[in-house]
């Protein structure tokens, strides 16, 4: 099985920035465009010549309803963790909705 992902790593570009850390700021998507959504649904300002981050933009986190979709896939993770997995693929979560798996 081929499986992608897209790595975001941001770097608040204000001189002032009151977040000091060494490392980059991480989002994790299958495109590159829901990684930047996310990013800027949590209060980041992204354009091609800089990147602001939440502290310095005064933007706050948006909030997102859940579907029921998400909410029964949230269930299923948590059934999973609680049965002793480690780690759950998007990909298991897809097959157990679709056969309809306790």
């Amino acid at each position: 099985m081929l499986a992608g992902a897209y790595t975001l790593d941001l770097y608040c570009d204000n001189p002032d920035c009151p977040d000091d850390r060494g490392n980059p700021w991480q989002y994790f998507a299958e495109l590159g465009t829901t990684a930047r959504r996310e990013a800027r649904d949590a209060g980041w300002i992204i354009t091609p010549d800089k990147q602001i981050c939440p502290k310095c933009s005064g933007k706050k986190k948006k909030r997102h309803k859940l579907s029921k979709g998400s909410m029964a896939s949230d269930k299923m993770i948590a059934e999973l963790i609680a049965d002793g997995a480690e780690a759950v693929s998007v990909t298991e979560i897809w097959r157990r909705s679709k056969m309809k798996l306790p």
